[in-house]
């Protein structure tokens, strides 16, 4: 039995630990390791006989620290990443310090007379103290067989620091350079955490998610309602929400009626009203009215939890340009420790002076780190997952964002995914010798057991009608076809048209067929292999779908319909769509041939659906997307979730993944043009070190600050 759970790694520089880290832990008996470099965590699933402790001892051997998230707890993430930044602050306060002492004496010329020893003192508390952990990860680096970006700081400031010791005790005092040292470490340490802060803003938009718990909740008791402790509170507790007051778990309402702020999980801008019966969520606000729920999730089993949880695991995931990436940035820090040689090298035999030759040297050691190439895309995907979550938006994979963006064809189910799914029944048809009484409870006894929209508007119909439930036993479902079930000894079936001839039943086509030609949905009904009549139903088109699909026939995407339906319904709803692209009539399987077909075509498709006949069709897709009212069976198929359920989040999806994958692509061109630029200005001798460590820090902040651009993305507004 295989065992999941996600640690936050602390320790890690540049991209190239968090590869290493994952080489790691993948070399341990029975472990699965993914690790992201942005988010700082990595997601483990162990199927084998090691333990947590084992783990915890690989990544410590590895020269990185790990805490598990589920002894943590959600609450006190925000403040584990305070606590670092403010750690980190403190050191970095105290190098600034050194460094503007440094350059007072370089500015007064005073290194050259006697303060050459307090100089060496202030370089020797930065190297070995303000610096040691520089030196830690460079350790552990190479233990592991690897080299990362402490590799080359380490390198170069200690070249720095032992030339000018050396030149010291030997009385040469005019080439000491305590200052290279302490430059490069405060422009590598400033810039690692402005770049750490940053990574916090990108999280900020999951940590809000997860801000709304209220201290106290309302429970009612049998002494009366009391204030206790959220973290009392069990599932079936009924409590009370007042007007103003956060939701603090999913429920139920029992009594009262109110509008809710579903803001914060769905990105709908206008409340929703809800009363008794109707469902409210954890994270959402209660405006105007008092409501006394039942709790049904609580904690991590809520819907925002579950999507949080969702979005982080989808940042452990790489998309396709980020496993290029790290092939590169495997093999950069090695690359660049020969580059360096070979500028060394290169430089004394035509100069023969050691001090020009060490100082070009070290400039391409300090110009070249990869950490912000290792940035360029997993910052933006944290950034974009979360303001897609925001928006009622949730990717289940870092792929998604890039697959998505390249759809030129976007396949869309008809039932509850371009309709509104609200079937009202128009016609009640019994057959000779049967009456209207058997044939509606028939079919509610069997429907009661199916989720399709068409069941559960026969079902309200029904009742609604005061026909008596009936058990039913042997329940099954046919996808695409009907269902069939026992009551009694009597065999039942329900289901289209196109089922019941394919069993080999006579169908009253004079019945059926005008109203197949008003587009309108026909379920048929047998008993005892006889037919019992048909049941009429018609559903309409989402009030978005229109200009939806106006929007991507605009953008030069292809919009198809694709549906189990006959085909005067499909062409009722897509003549008013305008969608020319018709397949009707179609079986699972057959969807997921189409789907696969336009594939081989050279097709990017994604496919947009809600009902459990749609989850071949969605595994088979480019990208898979479902409806927030989708049937588990197809979430589970599904890249991306739309939580918000409406048609209008698709070209919001479209917008911001485009958005995400141009962030990406700018990201790399910058970072690789810097060090396409900087590199050989470097082996050229044109740049000191301490301007090249401050050039370095710039390069990943510029690609930190690139992607934190996505957060001003607003759905519908760019």
């Amino acid at each position: 039995m295989s065992d999941n759970l996600t640690l936050r790694i602390s320790g890690m520089s540049c991209a190239n630990c968090a590869a290493r880290l994952e080489r790691v832990l993948n070399r341990q008996d029975g472990v699965a390791a993914r690790v992201d470099y942005a988010s700082e965590r990595a997601a483990i699933t162990l199927n084998g006989p090691i333990t947590l402790p084992d783990i915890f001892t690989a990544i410590r051997k590895a020269g990185f620290d790990a805490v598990d998230e589920r002894a943590v707890g959600q609450d006190a993430r925000p403040a584990r990443r305070s606590l670092g930044l403010d750690r980190d602050m403190i050191l970095l306060t105290l190098c600034a310090g050194f460094f503007f002492c440094t350059m007072l004496v370089m500015w007064g010329g005073w290194h050259l007379s006697f303060l050459s020893w307090p100089e060496l003192v202030i370089a020797s508390i930065v190297q070995f103290y303000l610096a040691r952990h520089f030196y830690q990860r460079a350790f552990a680096s190479l233990k592991g067989g690897d080299a990362n970006m402490d590799v080359l700081v380490v390198l170069s400031t200690s070249c720095a620091y032992l030339f000018s010791v050396w030149n010291m005790f030997r009385g040469d005092k005019a080439d000491l350079y305590f200052e290279t040292g302490v430059f490069i470490i405060f422009f590598v340490s400033l810039g690692k955490w402005l770049e750490a802060r940053s990574k916090a803003q990108a999280a900020a938009d999951l940590e809000t998610l997860l801000a709304f718990e209220p201290a106290l909740i309302h429970v009612e008791t049998p002494e009366g309602v009391m204030d206790r402790p959220i973290e009392s509170l069990q599932v079936g507790d009924i409590f009370i929400i007042r007007p103003g007051e956060n939701i603090a778990v999913d429920g139920e309402v029992i009594s009262g009626e109110s509008e809710v702020d579903e803001a914060i999980l769905t990105g709908e801008a206008h409340p929703v009203y809800r009363q008794a019966g109707d469902k409210v969520f954890a994270g959402t606000t209660n405006i105007n009215g008092v409501l006394k729920l039942r709790a049904t999730c609580i904690g991590a089993d809520t819907v925002v939890a579950r999507m949080v949880e969702t979005v982080r695991n989808a940042q452990l995931t790489k998309a396709p340009i980020s496993r290029w990436v790290d092939r590169v940035t495997r093999v950069f820090v090695p690359t660049i420790i020969v580059v360096a040689i070979a500028t060394f090298t290169l430089w004394f035999l035509h100069t023969h002076i050691f001090l020009t030759s060490l100082t070009a040297a070290i400039a391409v050691m300090v110009i070249a780190c990869p950490c912000a190439l290792g940035l360029a895309t997993p910052i933006v995907l944290m950034v974009a997952g979360g303001r897609a979550a925001r928006s009622g938006i949730l990717m289940r994979n870092a792929a998604a964002f890039e697959t998505v963006s390249k759809s030129d064809t976007i396949i869309f189910d008809k039932t509850g995914t371009l309709t509104r799914g609200q079937f009202e029944v128009t016609d009640v048809i019994p057959a000779t010798g049967a009456s209207e009484h058997d044939l509606l409870t028939t079919l509610s006894a069997v429907e009661n057991h199916a989720e399709h929209p068409l069941a559960r508007a026969i079902v309200n119909y029904a009742r609604s009608h005061a026909i008596d439930e009936v058990e039913v036993t042997q329940f099954r479902i046919m996808p695409g076809r009907g269902v069939a079930a026992q009551i009694g000894d009597d065999a039942v079936m329900a289901g289209a048209p196109a089922y019941f001839i394919s069993e080999g039943y006579a169908l009253p086509e004079t019945v059926i067929q005008p109203l197949e030609n008003q587009g309108k949905t026909i379920v048929v009904a047998a008993r005892r292999g006889q037919i019992l009549g048909v049941i009429a139903l018609e559903d309409t088109p989402r009030r978005d779908a229109k200009s939806v699909i106006d929007r991507l026939r605009h953008e030069n995407i292809t919009p198809v319909l694709l549906t189990g339906d006959h085909a005067a319904s499909a062409r009722h709803i897509a003549t008013q769509l305008g969608i020319a692209n018709i397949h009707a009539g179609i079986l699972p399987d057959g969807k997921a041939r189409l789907v696969r077909s336009l594939r081989e075509d050279g097709h990017f498709v994604a496919m947009v659906g809600d009902g459990v006949n749609d989850a071949p069709a969605l595994a088979s897709a480019d990208t898979s997307i479902a409806m927030g009212s989708a049937a588990a069976l197809s979430m589970n198929h599904a890249d991306i979730i739309l939580i918000r359920n409406d048609l209008s989040a698709i070209s919001d999806l479209m917008q911001l993944s485009g958005a995400a994958l141009r962030k990406i692509k700018t990201n790399l061109v910058l970072a690789f043009l810097y060090n396409l630029c900087a590199i050989p200005v470097a082996v050229m001798g044109l740049l000191t070190p301490a301007v090249a460590s401050a050039a370095m820090a710039l390069s990943s902040l510029s690609v930190v600050m690139n992607a934190l651009a996505l957060r001003r993305w607003q759905p519908g507004k760019n």
